[in-house]
């Protein structure tokens, strides 16, 4: 099943395309078509990027899909900051060209959410999922320094799907999905994910 509810062109992305397309009119009726080319290769650099194509997760009660499109950066235990626990943490960096649309890489409620803003480090916001089978997972979501305006479209008491769109980060992030500490992990250090459809681990 396809998680297709949403336009094709990202609605984040509406207001910067609508400018753009805007300069570009009037470049090319009030100069000359000329004028306004470089207003057209921003437009499509710009649709590009902003870009929403339709994703596919697999029917898998158990396991847990990547939230971004990047390349798994690391795989470790660790201390799970947000929860206090002993944890293993897939860590994904989105590249340059990477769609830039955030997805739950769980199904389940959210619990709780948390916002980390402190000088000198990288602002974060993280989302507690507990599946129905009461597996915690925490989505850290790290936003490059130049991103501009994320979204994230649900909040504490309400259920999101596996792989399904939650959000939009402008220019790509950096994410880490804990989980619990006998996960069974599913990728490589330096493979690439592909956001909803990547599973990462299972459940056991």
């Amino acid at each position: 099943m396809n998680t297709k509810q949403y336009p094709l062109i990202a609605r984040e992305g509406w207001g910067r395309l609508a400018l753009v397309s805007g300069v570009g009119l009037l470049l090319h009726f009030g100069v000359e078509p000329m004028a306004a080319l470089p207003a057209w290769c921003v437009l499509a650099l710009a649709l590009y990027q902003f870009r929403d194509p339709t994703r596919s997760p697999p029917s898998l009660p158990l396991a847990v899909v990547s939230p971004i499109h990047g390349v798994v950066s690391n795989i470790a235990e660790a201390r799970d900051p947000w929860l206090d626990r002993e944890a293993v943490v897939v860590e994904i960096r989105s590249r340059f060209l990477d769609i830039r649309s955030i997805y739950s890489p769980t199904e389940g409620k959210i619990v709780d959410q948390w916002r980390r803003e402190a000088h000198g480090q990288q602002s974060a916001v993280a989302y507690w999922i507990k599946t129905d089978e009461d597996d915690d997972v925490v989505l850290e979501i790290q936003p490059r320094g130049w991103h501009g305006p994320m979204s994230f479209r649900y909040h504490p008491g309400e259920r999101v799907g596996q792989g399904r769109r939650v959000g939009f980060v402008n220019n790509g992030c950096f994410t880490k999905v804990y989980l619990p500490a006998n996960s069974l992990i599913d990728v490589q250090q330096g493979q690439s994910a592909i956001a909803s459809a990547q599973v990462l681990a299972h459940y056991v």
